[in-house]
């Protein structure tokens, strides 16, 4: 019984092994005119993916099909693989200024924020047709962060300028928006969202503050130290925040804290790995495969059913 037991978790062990080196943790950066991405345990190197033919803003990761999504600040949203092989575009729309990005894979739909006056949040298939402006704003309001929830059938969204910085909420149509929270005192940049634990988080050019997805309990969970924090992400299954900004010295930094403010950390930090402003940023945590998940499964009924016949074979010597 041991030894089947010993050998099920030295099988497992090695599958899982080999499924965390092809599928690793990684932290998808765009700085300057460049995408790259780094390990998401700061032990390096930070690689360049895709080189200055792109002007990279926000970025989404689908490790389900192995591709990275990004807003062309010029021409609309493109896609790639993980590597930054087979970039195209995706999504034609001249004179774009798309900011945030966000995908929902199940779906086939793209979802960005747009940084032109007036800005809107739209949204498209994955082939390009079918865009959508599911809402528009007026004056000098732009777009930044978008998350989604499609689960929930919810796209959260950040606006900044004419007094309407906010963190807004609408089903995937773009109907019933709602506003989470404003914020006129301060400028509203990235959101993330944490739906495990039922939480939003927003960056300020100094601030990292989180609310419920309701609005209430809002509170400040990073308030010094920074000079802007453009772009923020969660990981919460790991129970972090991710995020890439400017500090106080004026210097690029990648860090990461406990989803409660606690617990900060320096991952990356300099222009040679980050840039003097890393901008747009996306966590891409690692997720056994289904080969992986289906010998997982077959193993522990195996294990059980294992069990359960040596405990019979127990009882019946106990009862004769």
């Amino acid at each position: 019984m041991k030894k089947n037991i010993k050998l099920a978790v030295a099988v497992l062990a090695t599958v899982f092994c080999v499924d965390a080196a092809r599928t690793k943790a990684s932290i998808y950066l765009n700085v300057g005119r460049e995408t790259r991405v780094a390990p998401l345990d700061g032990s390096g190197p930070v690689e360049i993916i895709i080189p200055t033919s792109h002007d990279p803003n926000g970025i989404d990761v689908d490790l389900v099909n192995g591709k990275i999504y990004y807003g062309n600040g010029t021409d609309g949203i493109w896609q790639a693989d993980l590597d930054g092989s087979n970039a195209m575009q995706i999504v034609t729309v001249p004179g774009i200024s798309a900011h945030g990005v966000a995908v929902d894979v199940d779906g086939g739909k793209v979802y960005w924020t747009n940084t032109s006056v007036p800005g809107y949040v739209a949204s498209a298939n994955l082939d390009g047709t079918d865009f959508v402006k599911l809402a528009e704003f007026t004056g000098n309001t732009q777009g930044l962060g978008i998350e989604l929830d499609p689960a929930g059938g919810k796209v959260y969204w950040s606006t900044i300028f004419s007094g309407n910085d906010g963190v807004w909420s609408a089903n995937l149509d773009g109907s019933d928006p709602t506003v989470i929270t404003t914020d006129a005192t301060s400028s509203i940049d990235d959101i993330a969202l944490d739906l495990v634990n039922g939480k939003i988080y927003w960056s300020n050019f100094l601030d990292i503050r989180m609310t419920n997805l309701d609005g209430s309990g809002g509170t400040t969970i990073v308030a010094d130290g920074f000079t802007w924090i453009p772009s923020i992400d969660v990981d919460p299954v790991g129970g972090h925040l991710y995020y890439s900004g400017t500090g106080s010295d004026f210097t690029g930094r990648v860090g990461r804290m406990n989803l409660d403010g606690s617990g900060h950390s320096v991952l990356y930090s300099g222009a040679a790995d980050v840039g003097i402003i890393p901008y747009g940023l996306s966590v891409a945590t690692v997720i056994p495969e289904p080969a992986t998940l289906t010998l997982l499964l077959f193993g522990i009924v195996g294990l059980r059913r294992r069990r359960r016949s040596v405990n019979r074979q127990a009882n019946d010597r106990l009862e004769a």
